[in-house]
């Protein structure tokens, strides 16, 4: 289970890196990318030493470390366009609304069935499959 939420970060800042190396230039993209790692690394070390931290305390790591690249959204705009940035602060906008609903464990409407956990999830999954959708079209083919 601590390697599960300290993954979390190794998901955050790689969906990141094609970015980075691939579509963004000079040495911005590489503050980004060193900013967005460290701040990764930070957070799954905090995430080993300090297990029993409150929900909302490490989702507010996750959400800020996610967000650190939100500084790059003009140059990816100039180079992916407005659909592209869309798709990313779509995905961005749905892992902060699940990390939000895990945090607080609201709404939790059936939570025999399908609470605020499987709700996280849900967006969790759409989220993914936005960046991801986002990384094959843009990011790899200007690779």
């Amino acid at each position: 289970r601590r390697l599960d939420h300290t993954m979390i970060f190794v998901l955050i800042a790689g969906t990141y890196t094609p970015f980075a190396l691939l579509v963004m230039e000079g040495t911005f993209a590489d503050v980004i990318l060193v900013t967005v790692w460290a701040s990764a690394a930070g957070g799954a070390i905090l995430n080993l030493a300090w297990w029993d931290a409150p929900k909302w305390f490490t989702s507010i790591v996750y959400v800020a470390t996610g967000w650190v690249a939100a500084a790059a959204m003009p140059q990816l705009w100039d180079r992916i366009g407005p659909l592209g940035v869309g798709l990313l602060a779509l995905g961005g906008a749905l892992y902060t609304v699940g990390a939000v609903i895990y945090a607080t464990r609201r709404p939790d409407p059936s939570p025999e069935v399908f609470g605020y956990h499987e709700i996280f999830h849900a967006l969790v999954i759409v989220a993914s499959a936005l960046q991801f959708a986002v990384i094959a079209i843009y990011a790899l083919h200007q690779g």
